[in-house]
């Protein structure tokens, strides 16, 4: 198991809640993550130590278990290897679709591991972004049949808000791109709202655009077509300023009574 350094298992009563609520925290975050209902239980993979309480303290989670370099119990061997594996595929396509290397096994494992840390062990942007690549086809897996994923509605009214926004500029955005129509390019908008932190960014969310590298140099036509909106709106993108966010909110509220 060489892509996963550890996993936190929360003791989380199945289909409750909270449980529905850690979920959705941890997809907008892009966290690798697996629910167990049997066990009543939430495994996260690949967690930095400074999350573990963080996540302990916003869901009131007391039973929870931290092993590092994990030797699984049989039961979640299965879990362990498909996680392990994809992985390996996402580190793979993201150095090639993001970095513009080569698409191949890598000669090295520390190759692997700094962009493991890049994405998991560090806060910021960059390693949200990071994770959105990394962390394809493994959030909310279920830990029984990982192929398969629990997806749950969030029914947060700010990210709602913030989405029903957002959405009609970014479209007209995308625009911009001129895509040949013989490409899919999906963009994920893509919010993760949390204590001092109001991330916003959009993402390519298809794997054939791996296979045409001049579509991600693209997405910075968007940025440059979507920063306006922001500033007019009064916020910093990605901004960890608690006030702004008060303040980025407020407006949309008062924009959407208008309507």
């Amino acid at each position: 198991m060489e892509h996963i350094h550890n996993y936190l298992m929360l003791s989380v009563e199945a289909e409750s809640e909270k449980e529905v609520a850690i979920a959705n925290w941890l997809s907008h975050a892009h966290y690798v993550y697996a629910i167990d209902h049997e066990r009543n239980a939430i495994l996260v993979f690949n967690i930095p130590n400074w999350l573990i309480s963080h996540i302990s303290e916003k869901f009131s989670i007391s039973e929870w278990r931290f092993e590092e370099s994990p030797n699984p119990p049989r039961y979640y061997i299965k879990l362990f290897r498909y996680v392990d594996w994809f992985l390996f595929e996402n580190i793979g396509a993201y150095r090639w679709f993001a970095q513009r290397q080569d698409y191949r096994a890598f000669s090295t494992i520390s190759e692997r591991y700094a962009i493991l840390d890049a994405a998991y062990y560090h806060d910021g942007y960059s390693s949200w972004r990071v994770r959105y690549y990394l962390s394809r086809r493994l959030m909310g897996m279920d830990a029984k049949n990982p192929r398969h994923c629990f997806f749950y509605d969030d029914d947060n009214e700010d990210l709602a808000l913030i989405r029903k926004a957002v959405i009609p500029p970014l479209v007209e955005a995308e625009k911009k791109l001129e895509v040949p129509s013989t490409f899919r390019y999906p963009i994920d908008l893509e919010v993760w709202l949390d204590r001092d932190r109001l991330y916003i960014g959009w993402f390519v969310n298809d794997l054939y655009v791996y296979t045409f590298r001049g579509l991600f140099e693209k997405l910075s036509i968007v940025t440059n077509e979507m920063n306006p909106w922001f500033e007019n709106n009064g916020y910093h993108r990605n901004t960890r300023n608690q006030s702004e966010i008060d303040r980025f909110l407020a407006r949309l509220r008062q924009n959407n009574l208008k309507e």
